[in-house]
């Protein structure tokens, strides 16, 4: 059993790494983001996929121990919460696992109010870009390149162009 308290205890604290290097990856996506850097973006997108992913798959093993537990004290697995393990006496990583819990709480709480700013910005940028390509490419409508006859001019679109610099 203090085998299996050990792998969780290291899982954990692998999870904290993770979720640390997670919130700078959202640091580093919301500066992208403000700096119109499409390709500073889109590795950031790729590294955060890559952390994800490892997040998954420690929480895969989590999981797995969990059920080892479980049938080792015969409970539902769903019983098997991270509180009541770290409350056996004969668990010496007690300590560890509980400031662990305290700690991914805190962090996870944080990640989901970064992913909402994200989430927000990128929403507020993609309308504005929408609204000045509207604005920059303002489509003259008396131009009508068709005829009944199916003939076309070659009379090139008219279009306004501001400075967006401030």
């Amino acid at each position: 059993m203090k085998e299996l308290y050990q792998a969780l205890n290291t899982i954990l604290e692998q999870k904290i790494e993770l979720y640390d290097r997670l919130i700078k990856i959202f640091g580093e996506e919301w500066s992208a983001v403000t700096e119109f850097s499409r390709d500073r973006l889109m590795k950031t997108l790729e590294r955060k996929e890559a952390l994800l992913t490892q997040v998954g798959e420690l929480n895969q093993k989590r999981e797995a121990i969990l059920r080892q537990m479980a049938e080792h004290w015969n409970i539902p697995v769903e019983k098997v919460t991270l509180r009541r393990i770290a409350q056996f006496k004969n668990n010496q990583w007690s300590m560890s696992m509980i400031l662990c819990q305290k700690r991914m709480k805190e962090q996870i709480s944080k990640i989901k109010k970064m992913n909402e700013m994200n989430r927000r910005l990128i929403e507020r940028s993609a309308m504005s870009m929408k609204e000045s390509i509207n604005v920059l490419y303002k489509a003259d409508s008396s131009y009508a390149p068709y005829h009944a006859d199916g003939k076309t001019d070659q009379v090139p679109l008219t279009s306004g162009l501001i400075s967006t610099n401030i």
